[in-house]
């Protein structure tokens, strides 16, 4: 009885603990499955409709971070309305304009998602993106990142029939065939190999980041539905136009010569050429299929 007694303070406290334990898990909010990730500047009139094309979303299992990247009109105060009513957004800010890379990078870190979904403040997903992308990513292991058909937005805003051309994953070599927009990358690679948005690229800071998953062996798979829809914007400054001309020559050639060409037919040939030293060396490459290769090579290169 006597021993009883002596162990009752330490009964006491492993209960104790225990309970604290408990409570401090109880008020863990459940990881969520997805992070949406959305950098926003001066999108007072446009970014409502981006936030109202995720909160659709068929799929639920999300958060959804935004970003204010030192807005001067009345960003903040949309986002903030938005917040009040849906649990899952949460806002963060820069108290001055970073930039997109910055800011992508940022929401990165804060993401406590299994995968992220980029987003563009001026885009919409359709309903069905987070759905398809999360299930073919679940089923498919293999695959690092997933990007699907896209459709234009019109000028009132509503996404347009018209799907917009497929281009394989081969022609990155060239040039960046994956919009930024609507995306879903596996966090768990992300982490692993510390990839983010270099920040010296102010443009062209997307065909960086997808070429950094190809060069460490991610591979990027494709959904054939239209479940993105997208704004083109023509009036950049011509400043702006050469950055983009002279960064895509940077990011081409890592990935051309870390793909086995030899320097001078990257710095010099045309993209069948780089295609044509692939396929008649029988090069094989852990981010693409020979298959693709193959097609291209047959499909266009031979029949110019």
């Amino acid at each position: 009885m006597n021993r009883f007694k002596n162990l009752l303070p330490y009964i006491f406290i492993f209960i104790l603990i225990s309970i604290i334990i408990f409570l401090i898990f109880l008020n863990i909010p459940a990881r969520p499955t997805v992070s949406v990730l959305m950098p926003v500047y001066n999108r007072e009139k446009l970014v409502s409709y981006a936030i109202e094309s995720v909160l659709n979303q068929t799929y639920s299992d999300f958060e959804f971070l935004i970003l204010d990247d030192g807005s001067t009109d009345g960003t903040l105060q949309v986002l903030q309305n938005y917040a009040k009513k849906d649990s899952r957004i949460k806002i963060l800010k820069n108290e001055t304009n970073k930039g997109i890379p910055y800011s992508r990078n940022r929401l990165q870190k804060e993401a406590r998602g299994k995968y992220l979904t980029i987003m563009d403040s001026d885009d919409q997903m359709l309903k069905e993106l987070l759905e398809k992308s999360v299930y073919v990513l679940e089923h498919d292991t293999s695959l690092v990142t997933v990007y699907t058909e896209r459709v234009l937005l019109d000028k009132n805003l509503r996404p347009k029939e018209k799907v917009l051309p497929f281009f394989p994953v081969i022609l990155m070599l060239q040039d960046n065939v994956i919009s930024n927009s609507g995306n879903t990358v596996r966090k768990s690679f992300i982490d692993r190999h510390n990839i983010s948005y270099n920040t010296h690229f102010r443009t062209t800071e997307d065909y960086d980041y997808w070429t950094q998953i190809l060069i460490r062996g991610g591979k990027i798979g494709f959904i054939s539905l239209p479940l993105i829809a997208i704004r083109f914007h023509t009036d950049y400054p011509l400043s702006r136009y050469m950055d983009i001309l002279e960064n895509r020559k940077i990011i081409s050639m890592n990935l051309c010569i870390h793909s086995k060409i030899p320097q001078h037919i990257c710095e010099t040939r045309s993209l069948c050429d780089k295609i044509s030293y692939l396929y008649e060396n029988n090069i094989y490459l852990d981010w693409v299929p020979r298959t693709q290769i193959e097609h291209v090579y047959k499909k266009i290169c031979q029949e110019q």
